[in-house]
């Protein structure tokens, strides 16, 4: 009868211990998923900062920022507009919503790299 007490608590311990495994798992997942949450707002953060720089500052930037303007600007100009899709080319000339997001994306790059 001994045998089976031991097993029996064996079992016991051991499903104890897979249980406390899956909860930690469990509250692991749910952190990751908080901190990816928090890594996507923070990169939305540098998306509307690298708008606000470039539609802010081209014209009055500081040289090492000037300099990355006309990279930018250089290769949007090189780039035909797209036929037939409205976000293409915006009013005025000015890229369009396509090309736009692209040159925040782009500055975005710059300034983490300046920052880095």
């Amino acid at each position: 009868m001994d045998f089976f007490n031991k097993v029996g608590s064996t079992i016991s311990s051991k499903s104890k211990d897979v249980t406390k495994k899956a909860k930690e798992l469990a509250e692991i997942a749910k952190l990751t998923g908080q901190i990816a949450e928090k890594e996507e707002s923070v990169k939305g953060a540098y998306i509307e900062l690298g708008k606000y720089v470039y539609d802010t500052q081209k014209e009055d930037a500081p040289e090492e920022v000037a300099e990355k303007f006309a990279v930018i600007d250089a290769t949007v100009e090189d780039r035909p507009p797209e036929k037939g899709n409205p976000q293409a080319e915006g009013p005025s000339g000015m890229p369009g919503l396509r090309q736009r997001s692209e040159l925040f994306r782009s500055v975005l790059f710059l300034l983490r790299r300046k920052a880095a």
